[in-house]
């Protein structure tokens, strides 16, 4: 082995305690001798550098974990050992130095440099500062000034993360990214430190230099209070970045509306005279707040497309919180709602070109009710297929219960409004008359349901009114409505089938009027060829209280009728009746007859 290497601290160190190998040890030898003339005549690579770089890390690793265990309390020992450290760790620091002047560098290597001079700062005696590294460049990018900054804020180092955010806005001057960074830098210290008049001040004038400079550029002025509100505790630094926003922008919707969302996130403000800000839960507060702040918007604006935006966007805020049930129990703030929707719905009608949404003139229309019956009609007009707004409404007055007439004047218009698709809104009401348990009232509703002039509407409540009627008033009102039913367009099935039923829970039956009821119902409801159950159980009654040869009769009557497809359905149906029909006696009061094969 050549005595050069025996010169070498570390080289020593390494040999004496068998460290590495001789191979290893001439590689490492090679590898820095390599480095040095390949530096010099500038044909080293990068990838060579990182390549060394992670050998060096390595030496001193294996160096320091020996020193570690092989510890002697002797002076010579120590500092032999404080030498090596400093051989290594300045070797170190002047490859990663001599890689950063040669190649472009990245944020995670500037940090790892960072990180490691920081670790071994005692040791390194030739250290020259990141900071001057990257001032010594040609070209650094933003993110690299960034990195740095916040490396040293995590450090603990306020001041140098400000040198770092200086010299990049001095290199990269319209950086808007240094500049919001550097904000939040000076945020997150007030939060850390608990504020302070000379602290706010410094983060107070950083953000008036960085407006000055980005004059009239409101979006990066509302990206800087949005970085200024995400530490929850507010200064005046927030309170002045608000304040120069609706200063500087007062003719603007955008910022209006910026101002206002902030409000209803908590973020409130003293509307008179400015003087405060801070974060509160209270919705209450946010709610007014934020109303407050639209309608001070609609005072500045004047132009009338970014007034009417504006509008839009109040009175979306206005219906969402009458909408929803929280706070809005308390009467100052449910009357301040009503209120500020009906301003709204008005200015934007009469004023503004007309409401965005049709669906805003329900709204309207049900908060004024019958004061303004134009107001009703241009509901009617303008949502004749929105059967969601209609229902929305619906559902909100029975959540908010007042009264039935309340509930019956807003279905009624949108009933009026739907026609044919009001459907929904008849189930809603109706389920709200059988909780409020008025048999009256159900009964009327099932009447208006039966006879109305819709098909949609009067197929379903005149099943539910001949079921009303025959639960409420027995079977003799029953028969009577039928009779009244059952010629009203369009026919329906089902309103025949459940007549059935009812006859069949009399005793006795009335076997005539049964048998009437099906003839009828076959012939109204089976010509089509598709009906295989309502001729089914017309086929079992007949076998049950006539006899055999007719139901036979009907049967294959019906097997004509039905299509191919469905005749086998039919023949497996009626044997069926028949197997069951052999084994059981049926009772016509007061006769009780036995079926057998000798009663055909």
């Amino acid at each position: 082995m050549p005595n050069v290497l025996e010169t070498r601290l570390d080289i020593k160190l390494l040999m004496s305690y068998n460290l590495m190998n001789d191979h290893m040890i001439a590689n490492l030898v090679n590898e820095r001798k390599t480095f040095i003339r390949k530096t010099a005549t500038k044909e080293i690579t990068k990838e060579e550098c990182l390549k060394l770089l992670a050998l060096e890390l390595n030496v001193m690793a294996i160096c320091s974990s020996a020193i570690d265990k092989y510890h002697i309390p002797r002076s010579w020992f120590i500092d032999e050992s404080v030498g090596i450290m400093k051989l290594l760790c300045n070797r170190i620091d002047h490859l990663y130095f001599s890689m950063f002047q040669m190649f472009s560098i990245g944020c995670v290597l500037l940090v790892e440099y960072m990180e490691f001079q920081s670790k071994y700062k005692k040791f390194i005696t030739n250290e020259i500062h990141p900071l001057i590294v990257l001032m010594s460049k040609k070209k650094c990018e933003p993110q690299m000034y960034i990195a740095a900054a916040t490396f040293e804020y995590e450090k603990q180092n306020i001041q140098m993360a400000r040198r770092y955010f200086e010299e990049g806005i001095i290199k990269h001057i319209n950086n808007k990214t240094l500049y919001l960074e550097q904000l939040w830098i000076e945020v997150m210290y007030l939060g850390d430190v608990g504020g302070g008049h000379l602290n706010e001040m410094k983060a107070i004038q950083i953000y008036k230099n960085t407006i000055k400079h980005f004059e009239n550029d409101m979006e990066f002025h509302i990206l800087l209070l949005d970085r200024s509100i995400e530490v929850k505790p507010l200064w005046r630094l927030q309170h002045e970045i608000v304040c120069d926003l609706m200063e500087i922008y007062k003719l603007s919707d955008v910022m209006w509306h910026k101002v206002a969302t902030l409000c209803a996130d908590g973020f409130i403000f003293d509307q008179n005279n400015n003087s405060f800000f801070g974060y509160v839960k209270d919705f209450q507060k946010r709610a007014r707040c934020c109303i407050l702040t639209y309608n001070e918007g609609l005072k500045n604006v004047l132009n009338v497309t970014r007034k009417r935006n504006l509008m839009k966007l109040l009175t979306e805020y206005i219906i969402k919180l009458w909408k929803c049930n929280n706070g809005i129990r308390n009467s100052e703030i449910n009357t301040l709602v009503k209120r500020e929707m009906k301003k709204a719905f008005q200015v934007g009608h009469f004023h503004l070109g007309g409401l965005h949404k049709p669906e805003y003139y329900v709204y309207w229309a049900v908060l004024c009710q019958d004061n303004r019956p134009e107001i009703l009609q241009l509901a009617i007009d303008y949502n004749k297929e929105n059967v969601r707004v209609w229902a929305e409404v619906l559902e909100y007055y029975v959540i908010h219960f007042e009264s039935y007439t309340t509930l019956k004047k807003i279905f009624d218009v949108g009933y009026q409004a739907l026609g044919n698709k009001s459907l929904l809104l008849w189930e809603i009401t109706d389920s709200v008359l059988q909780q409020y348990c008025d048999v009256t009232l159900l009964g009327k509703f099932y009447e208006e349901g039966a006879k109305s002039p819709y098909p949609e509407i009067s197929n379903v409540y005149k099943v539910d009114y001949l079921e009303w009627i025959h639960m409420y008033d027995g079977i003799s009102s029953a028969r009577k409505l039928f009779d009244q039913l059952k010629n009203l367009e369009p026919q329906n099935k089902k309103l025949y089938t459940d007549m059935i039923e009812y006859e069949k829970l009399q005793q006795p039956i009335n076997v005539s009027n049964i048998r009437n009821l099906y003839n009828v119902a076959c012939s109204k409801f089976c010509r089509q060829g598709t009906e295989v159950t309502l001729w089914s159980k017309c086929i079992e009654f007949e076998l049950t209280y006539i006899g055999r040869a007719t139901a036979e009769k009907i049967y294959k009557m019906a097997l004509q009728i039905v299509k191919p497809h469905l005749r086998t359905d039919l023949k497996r149906n009626y044997k069926t009746i028949n197997e069951i029909h052999s084994k059981r006696t049926v009772t016509i009061d007061p006769v009780v007859i036995e079926i057998s094969d000798d009663d055909e």
